[in-house]
């Protein structure tokens, strides 16, 4: 994988609040970056939830500074 994709969503004017972007050919391994569907473990909500739980946990940072954050909702 390149770092195109994430740059392009990064910065592209163009660029849609949880689009993905991957290489086009090659088996997805080159050229450049378009906008392509999100894979299967990229849809996981539980495993979404799992990972703003331990971020938060491991920076002592809560994401949802107004609201509850996952990790305060388990206390």
């Amino acid at each position: 994988m390149t770092r195109e994709p994430p740059l392009r969503a990064a910065t592209a004017m163009d660029a849609a609040p949880g689009s993905y972007y991957a290489p086009d050919r090659m088996f997805g391994l080159k050229r450049d970056p378009v906008l392509a569907p999100v894979p299967k473990p990229g849809r996981d909500e539980a495993a979404a939830r799992r990972l703003w739980e331990v971020a938060e946990m491991l920076t002592g940072v809560p994401w949802l500074a107004e609201e509850q954050s996952y990790a305060t909702l388990k206390r």
